[in-house]
């Protein structure tokens, strides 16, 4: 993908394409935007991504001024997987580790009483949500993969950031929550298989989101999950979308 040009940023000429300095002028804003909310005390979703706009050549539009906040689901799940898998590689910046354990953190905290109600919500991609979590929405099969992200931060040896063993043992407990409630939306199919987009309430889906796109997302948060508890369950339930693969979703070449 190639992000704006080079007259919207810094006054370079030609085009960017996704270089660090974007990326860097990107994480700018978006840290800017969370410090106005309150920094750790911020229970909004983090403000300043920049829209999508979608153009045979660009898709990132800098020059615009509008901002989107952004979940676990379209246009934020990468942002803020990399805030931990930068600190996993190693080297990564205090801030950034920062920004992780206050979301981490917010995630944990959950907006009710328990585990139950938050494996019951959803990040939402809409602008203006108030909170991480909102039960009123629906959820994108991206963000599956918040037990995996929470489960490989609870196990990583070590973190930029606080990761407490009580934050660690919180966020593992957390993911293994969220993934029973994504375990019961493919349990709630006819082919056993995640929807595109499902009501985590009701496990309801809409008729335009009752497909599934080949998305990995379940079956990446089931491996760490394995990883980090050696629970067989977790093996258990990726057999069970394995079969559901090979038995709807295969083509007679073998491909999937």
């Amino acid at each position: 993908p190639r992000c704006g040009h080079g007259d919207d940023m810094n006054n370079s000429p030609g085009d960017w394409s996704v270089t660090p300095q974007a990326a860097d002028a990107l994480f700018a804003t978006i840290e800017r935007g969370w410090l106005d909310d309150g920094a750790e005390n911020s229970e909004k979703l983090l403000l300043g991504f920049y829209p999508v706009r979608r153009t045979r050549d660009v898709a990132c539009n800098f020059r615009s001024r509008a901002r989107g906040r952004r979940g676990l689901a379209t246009g934020g799940d990468s942002f803020y997987e990399y805030l931990l898998k930068e600190q996993l590689v190693g080297g990564a910046l205090p801030k950034h580790a920062r920004l992780y354990d206050w979301f981490e953190a917010r995630l944990v905290a959950g907006e009710g009483d328990g585990a139950d109600e938050v494996g019951a919500a959803v990040w939402t991609t809409r602008s203006g949500s108030k909170h991480l979590v909102d039960t009123s929405r629906l959820k994108q099969h991206l963000s599956y993969f918040a037990p995996g992200l929470l489960a490989l931060g609870a196990r990583a040896p070590k973190r930029g950031g606080a990761a407490t063993p009580d934050m660690r043992s919180k966020a593992l407990g957390l993911a293994k929550a969220l993934a029973d409630g994504d375990a019961a939306a493919y349990a709630a199919t006819a082919t056993g298989l995640g929807a595109e987009v499902t009501s985590p309430v009701t496990l309801e889906r809409r008729k335009r989101d009752a497909y599934y796109a080949l998305r990995p997302e379940y079956v990446e948060s089931l491996l760490h999950l394995y990883r980090a508890t050696k629970d067989d369950v977790y093996r258990e339930r990726g057999w069970v979308v394995f079969e559901a693969l090979r038995r709807h979703c295969r083509v007679e070449s073998g491909a999937f």
